[in-house]
């Protein structure tokens, strides 16, 4: 439980940073899709919830610098 709420906060950083630089917080919608679907066959999305990162993936796949964890959204450019 420890090393998610660790995740979840050095995710907020990143995010507030690039928000801070780019003024960009939310992701395309292409690039909201092409993430939707990649969780979706992933083995570790439980309903909504990635038991890896333990985040909302609806949400976290709107923000325009989140990352996944193990690297499966690599492809999708921001």
């Amino acid at each position: 439980m420890t090393s998610k709420i660790k995740g979840l906060f050095i995710s907020i950083r990143q995010i507030i940073k690039f928000a801070q630089s780019t003024g960009k917080v939310i992701a395309p919608t292409e690039i909201i899709e092409l993430r939707l679907s990649i969780c979706r066959t992933c083995e570790y999305l439980t309903g909504s919830k990635c038991v890896h990162c333990g985040c909302n993936m609806p949400i976290k796949v709107g923000l325009q610098a989140a990352e996944c964890p193990i690297g499966k959204w690599i492809g999708c450019l921001i």
